[in-house]
This record gives structure tokens, C-alpha cells and sequence, in this order.
């Protein structure tokens, strides 16, 4: 039987970013210190096992590139055969030749080989001792500036959001006390852009702004006379572009209906649930008896929470050919403004980068410090995820008073949230406490909220978290038993936009514990309905395909539907999300459907970030992007301000100063404007996502609004507080 040596050659490229976890995880797995882990890996190929039959060969790899090692097995080459090899007469060296000039020396009689080149006049002796230690010094400078660089990479990332946080806080508590003062009707164009850059986060991440559709509200169907009583949704009629119609009662609308009992109420309800589920091709009577029947429509049960698939792209996960359309050559509207600068603060690697350095305190036992720099986290369940692992840390040490204080920032954080949200991100921070009789605190509260909520399209997200909580602490009965409540929460939702909605967070929530198939059977089943759905809907639809590891649905779904408005804006969400759920090559593959130009220079960015091993062609393509005469003064300015981020995270004086000068010479050659001030509030924080302070300081000198200018100095001071901890 055939015997092998095991290799590791490294950390996998593609997961640099998570060096300091892969460093940890590998050496409690090889069981050895990470000190000396650190020393294998800096060698270039490195046998860590010897003479292990297929079997464990195989297993040994596969764990290993699990864990984010690039990691080699081949047989061994044994030698059966021995010769011996005559010795080679010694040959007298006559000359030599200069290692500077090359120059031939000839050798005198002592045989003595020359100290000095009489032609260069070098002493040879010393001239190779110094070439020596350059190149062993070349080489060890090589190795610390890769390490340099992906700490500095890793650090940086997380770096530059503290300010957006601040930001959004002040500008959502100005948009209720517009809100409460009845000025919300009239904006001028200035308040339009800047909501939509308060709401660029969510415009990127959800697919929806809030903001937009307040100030843009679609124009209302037209009332009819006729009354219809309400369904146990809440709603009276379908949403604009839903395929449920409801039925017009007999002798016109003019005509007020007849009252209905409540079993003409109930029949009615039934009828308009049938309209939407017989829109997703399937059985209503037969999808609503399913929890109770056994039977199933989806799959629910727990062989299907428990399959497992080894391809990364399961035959079943992949939409049917027809539907795996290559975009057609599409001509995008004019670039919009508007849905421009709802990205231009969308830096999706922020809250990773403070996540992970609050793990490498706490690595260090440096808890209080981590707490600290996990408040500056933005988004809400990363901020929950933060914690849950300060908090299991601290269960773990016995630390009751650690417990209690990062339980009760958690209710600091939750408590201003909506009752749902609140329930969400409870059970999802009680994933890190440990369950007793198959529950904890956290858990409990979670499941006491969902039986407050009154409609199941607020109840749903709730169920599904719990289900993928309990799915992953092995809780597997309990975890079907939430997953066996999906069915029935559908039912009641009538409306074909809501319908797809639910079902894309249903489908992410299969994802999330790795079962593929069968988020790729619920995002499939929102087919029939694409070109009825209103703009937000398709595009967290879309933007749900990309969290899936569905690119080529990404592309189909755009080609199905009219995305011409809207189209470079949601494929630049989509390839985000590819990028921040780990999926490098789908971003690469949809980058190439890009049409507009300054969103291609924004995206190489962002995979420059993510790929460092990319980096430098993406890079030079932004560069030539840069120089195209169609980009506007503002759009490059915009990209250049990036590229002041990149290269400042990277300490690259000279191409950040350059960045630096063509950001401030498009800025000089525009008007002062209302828009102008918009943007180079993104450009501050451009500037100070790479470190170049006084530079975005300069930036505000041309800012004409006093309260805006203001704002952003605090933003700045709060940015250096953040550096003060990854110290």
C-alpha cells in the first residue's frame, strides 16, 4: 500500500483577512503552540506527517484547507536500487571570475585564489560576504513586509466606520425632528442626497431605503367605493405590482358591498392567500396543511436541516439552464446621482475589521479594551456577534460580573430596537451562552418576544433565527421544530412582494447552516413573480442570490427583469455581498457585467481589499478608469478619494499624496453647492479611513455648511479614539 507525506504550504491566499483565526484554529488542530506554528509557515513547504496511508492523507487536506492552510499530499519515492558513483577526477581550478565585473582572474601557482579584481579593484572576499547579507536580508525584509502588510491590511480594514456610526446617529435624530415637524412632504435636492447617503448602508446591504421611498412614495392606487373588510395580515388590498387582484363586488364600484360573516371573511382571506402561493406554483390547501398533515412543500424536515452536500456548487443549488442567462448587451440610463451617493460611504469592511481586532484583545486578555472597541461597531448583528464572543469568554473564565456588564450593553444596544429586531438579535447572541436543559437567558427572552409579535411576517425572521441558533449548538430537535413553522407563517401573506421577501430570509437562513440546496430551492421559488415585484423587492432579492453563493441567478434575474435604472446599483450590491460573505471568485465573475464606470473603479477596490494577491491588477484598472474623459469631476474625484483609502492603509506615501492632489483638483474645478458639501462629507471619511488626517481636515475648509463642518470634526475625533485601542 502506497504511504504519503502531508505538506502545508502556507495560509490560503484567498483568506488572508483571517490570518489571526486560521493561525489559532491550525495550531489547536495540529495540537501545537502558535509560536511554532508561525515557524512552519514561514517556511515555504513544510512535512508535517510522514508515512500516512490515503485514507489519512485525504483527511489530513481536507481539514487542513477547512481550516485555511493550503495544504499538499504526495506518495513517497523510496529507492529500491543502490549504485555507487565513481569519484570525478578533482579538477585544478586555473582562474576565477570577479562576482562584480566578471572579469577572469588567473590563479598563481600557490593555488591561492586572488583577495582582490585587479580590473574593479573590489576585495572579493568581502564583496560576497556583503552580497550574502543583503540577500538573507532581502529576503527576511520580503517576509516581514508580507506580514507587515496583511497585519496592516487586517488592521486598517476595521478601522473606518466609527465616524459613519456618529454620522448616521445625528443625521437619523435630524430626520425625525423633520419627520415630527411635518417637513418631511418638501425637500429640497441637498436633503434628498444626503438622506440618501445617511440611508447608504442600508440602500447596499438591504436593497431598500427607507428614506427614498418616503420622499419618492409611489403614486397611490386609485380608491375604490367599495368596502372590504380586513385580513388577519392587517391588509386591504394587494400592493402595487402584486398578481393578487382582489375580487370587485357584483354591480360595480360604485356599489357598496354587502356585509360578509365570518365565514364569508375567512373564505375570502383563504381565497386571496391561494392567489399568491398558486403564483409560486404551489398547492395552497396542501402548503397550509402541511404542519399539520405531516406533509410538505418545502422541505422542513430534519433529514433535509441535516443534508449535507461535497461539491461547492450542488448540482440542485443551481437554477435550471434556462434561467442561467448571460446578461444581454444592456444600455443603463444615465447614471443617477442619487443611488451613486447612497454608496459612496458604503465601506462594507468596517465592522468586520473592528470585530476581528476586538477578538485579537480578547485573544490577548485584553477583554475590556475589546468591549470598548466593539461599541464602534455599526451594524447590529455584527456588533451582537462581537460581544456573544466577549460574552462566552467570559461564562467560560467563571466571570459573573464580566457576564452581567456585557449583558447589559447588549440591552443598551437592543432595547431602542423594535420588538422583532430585539428578538432577533437576542437569540442571536444567545448562540454563545451555554444552553441548560437545551436553553439559556438570552434564548428564553428571544422566545418570549416572538409570542408577543402580532403579524407572522414579523414573526418569521424571529423562528428562523432561532432555528439556525439551535441548528448550530446541535439542538437539532428543536431547531426543526422552529424550521417546521415556515410553512405556516407564509400562508397568511397575501402579498406577492412580501411572499418573496420572507422567503429570500428564508433562504438565508439555510444558507447559514450550510444546506445550500435547499436556500437555493426557496430563492428559485420566487421565479414566477420577478417582473411583478416593486424595485426594493427585486433588489434584496438579488442581493440575497449574491449571500447565497448564487451569482449566475444574480445575472439572470437582471436580465428577466427590467433593472435598466437600477442595474450597475444592484449588481455593485450584489458583488459587495459576494465579497463580505467570503465569495471572491462570484465577485470576479460579476464585476465583468459592470457597465458603469465609476461603479468598476469602486468594486476593484473593494476586491483589492479583499484579494490582496489581485490587488495590483485591479488597481492599475482603477488607474486607467481614473483618466477616461466621460467620468465627471465629482465621479473622480470619488474614485481618487478610494484610492486615497487604499494606499493609505497600505502607508504608501507617495501614491496617497498623489490621490490626494486629484481629489482636491476635481473638488476645486466645482461650484459650492449643496452637492458639493454632500460630497466631500464621503470624502473626509475617505481621507480618514486612511489615516490621512490632516489632509481630510483641509477637506472641510471648503465645506460651506457650519453644522456639517462641525459635524464632521467630531466624526474625526472619534476616529482617532478608535486607533487609540488598536494600539
Amino acid at each position: 500500500m502506497p504511504k504519503f507525506d502531508i505538506f502545508i504550504k502556507g495560509i490560503n491566499p484567498e483568506r488572508i483577512e483571517e490570518a489571526d483565526s486560521i493561525r489559532v484554529n491550525a495550531a489547536k488542530a495540529l495540537q501545537i503552540s502558535v509560536s511554532k506554528l508561525d515557524e512552519l509557515l514561514a517556511q515555504p513547504s513544510v512535512c508535517i506527517r510522514r508515512d500516512a496511508n490515503e485514507n489519512e492523507a485525504i483527511n489530513y487536506q481536507r481539514t487542513l484547507s477547512k481550516l485555511g492552510l493550503v495544504s499538499l499530499y504526495s506518495p513517497i519515492q523510496r529507492r529500491t536500487h543502490l549504485e555507487l558513483i565513481p569519484i570525478a577526477e578533482e579538477i585544478v581550478e586555473t582562474s576565477v571570475i570577479c562576482p562584480y565585473c566578471q572579469h577572469e582572474i588567473p590563479i598563481g601557482e600557490d593555488s591561492l585564489e586572488p583577495e582582490k579584481c585587479p580590473e574593479c579593484s573590489i576585495t572579493i572576499t568581502k564583496f560576497l560576504e556583503l552580497q550574502r547579507q543583503n540577500e538573507e536580508r532581502d529576503a527576511i525584509k520580503a517576509k516581514l513586509l508580507a506580514s507587515q502588510t496583511t497585519l496592516q491590511i487586517q488592521a486598517v480594514k476595521k478601522q473606518e466606520e466609527e465616524a459613519e456610526k456618529q454620522r448616521k446617529l445625528d443625521l437619523e435624530k435630524e430626520v425625525l425632528e423633520e419627520l415630527q415637524g411635518d417637513r418631511v412632504i418638501k425637500k429640497t435636492p441637498l436633503n434628498v442626497k444626503l438622506l440618501a447617503i445617511g440611508g447608504g448602508l442600508i440602500v447596499a446591504v438591504a436593497g431598500a431605503s427607507y428614506f427614498l421611498t418616503e420622499l419618492q412614495p409611489p403614486s397611490a392606487a386609485p380608491k375604490s367605493t367599495a368596502q372590504t373588510p380586513s385580513l388577519t395580515t392587517g391588509s386591504e388590498t394587494s400592493s402595487a405590482g402584486s398578481s393578487v387582484q382582489l375580487a370587485t363586488p357584483k354591480g360595480g364600484a360604485s356599489k357598496a358591498a354587502a356585509p360578509m360573516n365570518s365565514q364569508q371573511a375567512m373564505q375570502k382571506t383563504h381565497d386571496q392567500a391561494a392567489q399568491v402561493l398558486q403564483g409560486f406554483g404551489l398547492n395552497p390547501d396542501a402548503f397550509a396543511n402541511a404542519s399539520n398533515s405531516g406533509g410538505e412543500t418545502m422541505p422542513t424536515s430534519e433529514e433535509m436541516l441535516l443534508e449535507t452536500t461535497t461539491s461547492s456548487t450542488p448540482e440542485n443549488a443551481t437554477p435550471p439552464a434556462s434561467e442561467m442567462i448571460t446578461p444581454a448587451v444592456v444600455t443603463p440610463s444615465p447614471l443617477n446621482s442619487q443611488e451613486l451617493f447612497a454608496v459612496l460611504n458604503n465601506d462594507i469592511t468596517w465592522d468586520s475589521f473592528l470585530a476581528q481586532n476586538s477578538k485579537i484583545l480578547l485573544d490577548r486578555q485584553l477583554p475590556e479594551n475589546a468591549a470598548k472597541l466593539s461599541k464602534f461597531i455599526v451594524a447590529d448583528d455584527v456588533y451582537v456577534d462581537s460581544l456573544g464572543a466577549l460574552l462566552r469568554a467570559a461564562q467560560q473564565a467563571k466571570q459573573t460580573k464580566w457576564v452581567d456588564d456585557y449583558l447589559a450593553a447588549l440591552e443598551t444596544r437592543l432595547m431602542p430596537l423594535p420588538p422583532e429586531e430585539q428578538a432577533l438579535y437576542f437569540a442571536q447572541a444567545g448562540g454563545y451562552l451555554t444552553l441548560e436543559n437545551g436553553s439559556n437567558r438570552l434564548l428564553v427572552r428571544a422566545e418570549n418576544l416572538l409570542a408577543s409579535l402580532p403579524k407572522p411576517e414579523l414573526q418569521l425572521g424571529v423562528v428562523l433565527k432561532l432555528a439556525v441558533v439551535y441548528s448550530k449548538t446541535g439542538n437539532i430537535a428543536i431547531a426543526n421544530s422552529y424550521f417546521n413553522k415556515i410553512n405556516a407563517l407564509l400562508v397568511p401573506i397575501t402579498d406577492a412582494d412580501a411572499q418573496v421577501t420572507l422567503r429570500a430570509s428564508v433562504a438565508r437562513a439555510y444558507q447559514e447552516i450550510n444546506n445550500a440546496p435547499v436556500a437555493a430551492q426557496w430563492l428559485n421559488s420566487t421565479s414566477s413573480q420577478l417582473k411583478q415585484l416593486k424595485s426594493e423587492t427585486l433588489s434584496a432579492l438579488i442581493t440575497s442570490y449574491a449571500q447565497c453563493n448564487q451569482w449566475q441567478s444574480v445575472l439572470s434575474v437582471l436580465t428577466q427583469v427590467d433593472a435598466k435604472e437600477h442595474y450597475d446599483l444592484w449588481l455593485y450590491q450584489a458583488i459587495s455581498e459576494s465579497l463580505k460573505a467570503g465569495f471572491v471568485p462570484n465577485a470576479l465573475e460579476l464585476q465583468k457585467s459592470l457597465h458603469a464606470p465609476v461603479y468598476k473603479a469602486l468594486v476593484n477596490i473593494e476586491i483589492a481589499e479583499y484579494s490582496p494577491t489581485m490587488a495590483q491588477e485591479f488597481i492599475a484598472n482603477t488607474t486607467q478608469i481614473l483618466n477616461e474623459s466621460t467620468l465627471t469631476a465629482a465621479e473622480k474625484a470619488i474614485i481618487a478619494g478610494h484610492l486615497v483609502s487604499y494606499y493609505g492603509k497600505l502607508k504608501n506615501t507617495e501614491k496617497t499624496e498623489a490621490f490626494i492632489t486629484v481629489t482636491q483638483d476635481m473638488l476645486a474645478s466645482l461650484p459650492i453647492s449643496d452637492e458639493k458639501d454632500a460630497l466631500i462629507r464621503t470624502l473626509v471619511a475617505q481621507f480618514a479611513h486612511g489615516f490621512q488626517t490632516q489632509a481630510a481636515g483641509n477637506l472641510l475648509t471648503a465645506i460651506q455648511s457650519s453644522t456639517l463642518k462641525t459635524r464632521l470634526n467630531v466624526e474625526l475625533n472619534q476616529l482617532a479614539d478608535v486607533r487609540g485601542l488598536l494600539k
